[in-house]
């Protein structure tokens, strides 16, 4: 992403009327990551993560409404003990756009989240700075999902925008 733009800049300052320059989606970026932990800094600042347990939750999942998680940015991301697979919704009609990292585990923070107070939990959100803002033993419902991500500072930025 900073080699697009530097790209870019180089292609400013050089006068190149023909240039265009178009920086890549990071979730695109993601998609040549080899852990989670590459993927959670690839989407760092773009993205907000919802890390689900898939032996707890793939069904639930499907209930969850695609024009809510692509209004808020949110990239979901399954776990289970052999891979890791990561989607974002393109639209509210379309199959999930997803990948697989074959590196089952998962960054120090989150495995410490989904352990804490001796409450196994199956489900993190993780904000656009990358920091855990909600557990839950659980998928929570889209409404309480919506509820807590509509108060994060960057969300309510996000709409004050128009995003």
């Amino acid at each position: 992403m900073i080699s697009a733009r530097i790209f870019c800049a180089v292609a400013a300052l050089a006068a190149a009327p023909m240039t265009v320059c178009a920086e890549e989606d990071p979730f695109s970026a993601a998609r040549d990551s080899v852990s989670l932990a590459q993927v959670a800094r690839n989407l760092q600042w773009s993205y907000r993560l919802l890390v689900v347990d898939k032996q707890v939750a793939a069904d639930q999942l499907q209930l969850l409404d695609r024009a809510d998680l692509i209004e808020r940015d949110l990239v979901v991301v399954t776990f289970g003990p052999r891979h890791i697979t990561v989607g974002r919704a393109t639209s509210p009609g379309v199959r999930m756009e997803a990948f697989a990292i074959r590196d089952p585990s998962l960054p120090p923070g989150y495995a410490q989240a989904l352990s804490s107070d001796g409450e196994t939990m199956r489900v993190l959100l993780i904000g656009k700075d990358g920091g855990v803002k909600a557990a839950w033993p659980s998928p929570p419902s889209q409404a309480d999902l919506n509820a807590i991500i509509d108060v994060m500072p960057m969300r309510a930025e996000e709409m004050r925008r128009g995003g």
